[in-house]
């Protein structure tokens, strides 16, 4: 626990809990957002500073990778506090509540009922994850149907910030214009959150004024997949050119999901890269094994659009 945080090679907001303290800021909810790598806080001084202010709540969001750093903030807590836990480990894994030692869980996405949960709590919170028995009980996977009812993530000015990516060399932070996707691939948490929503265009265009008038140079465009719907791509990038948008960013998609006309769209409103999910370098094991669906072909003729275009690229493997 006393060993100095680390500071990853790209660092990007933990877009899931801003949203959340937006919401409640919207309802006049007192909180302190805590993003460990950027203060530079280890875990221990983490849970020092919790136990000083002992807050009624305290919120953890947790994958599976940072399970061991989760346990250890739980662990040391002072007794009294509760904690909830969240994030697409918990919303899988709902008994790990336990192993956690977390008082609560919560599967799905909670913008809309995290208020209740701190100012007016009840078992039968959609949504919530609780002990019963030597078990636990989940209220079912909560889902947002209408994005543009939520407010935008929390955001400070960017002269504020240390986020960071090799991509850009500049004030950069995130968003996202969609939740969800229609496909399958084994290794994917989105079976939980699966139906596919988006946020209006005036939406994002609003959001993406707001991100150029904090000062940020670069936004990374979060979406499971950005260009599933090609027409309404092409509705933003014509909007984002023609309100004179003049963040640069990138994105996360399939191969399959663009074209030369599509990409030459999001070039000309500000793409400077694009994220595919290769998987591996098999074609039998990418469609047959992970369920992706895609071809060498598909994907070798997709990235040479891209350098054609001056696109950058980056494969997931």
């Amino acid at each position: 626990m006393g060993k100095k945080a680390h500071v990853p090679v790209q660092l990007y907001p933990q877009l899931g809990l801003r949203y959340l303290a937006s919401s409640l800021k919207e309802k006049g909810v007192e909180f302190e957002l805590l993003d460990l790598p950027v203060l530079g806080l280890s875990n221990e001084r983490a849970v020092r500073r919790i136990n000083e202010k002992s807050p009624e709540w305290v919120g953890i969001y947790v994958n599976s990778f940072n399970l061991p750093f989760a346990y250890e903030i739980i662990r040391g807590l002072d007794e009294g506090i509760k904690t909830i836990v969240g994030g697409p480990h918990v919303t899988y894994h709902p008994h790990s509540i336990l192993s956690l030692g977390s008082t609560f869980g919560f599967a799905g996405e909670g913008e809309e009922v995290i208020h209740e949960i701190v100012t007016d709590f009840d078992l039968d919170i959609p949504g919530l994850i609780y002990r019963e028995g030597k078990g636990v009980k989940r209220n079912g996977v909560y889902i947002v149907r209408d994005l543009d009812s939520i407010p935008p993530p929390l955001r400070e000015e960017a002269s504020k910030t240390r986020y960071h990516t090799p991509l850009f060399h500049g004030k950069v932070t995130t968003m996202i214009t969609s939740r969800g996707c229609p496909y399958n691939c084994i290794f994917c948490a989105l079976p939980v959150r699966r139906p596919y929503r988006t946020h209006s265009i005036e939406r994002v265009i609003k959001e993406m004024e707001e991100i150029e008038g904090l000062g940020y140079e670069y936004v990374e465009i979060q979406d499971d997949m950005f260009t599933l719907d090609e027409r309404r791509t092409r509705r933003l990038c014509e909007e984002m050119k023609k309100r004179k948008i003049g963040l640069k960013w990138g994105c996360e998609t399939r191969a399959d999901k663009v074209n030369y006309e599509l990409l030459r769209a999001m070039k000309e409103a500000g793409c400077l890269n694009i994220k595919f999910g290769v998987e591996s370098g098999s074609e039998r094991v990418r469609n047959k094994v992970i369920g992706k669906g895609e071809s060498n072909e598909t994907i070798e003729r997709t990235f040479k659009l891209c350098k054609e275009l001056g696109i950058k690229t980056v494969a997931y493997f």
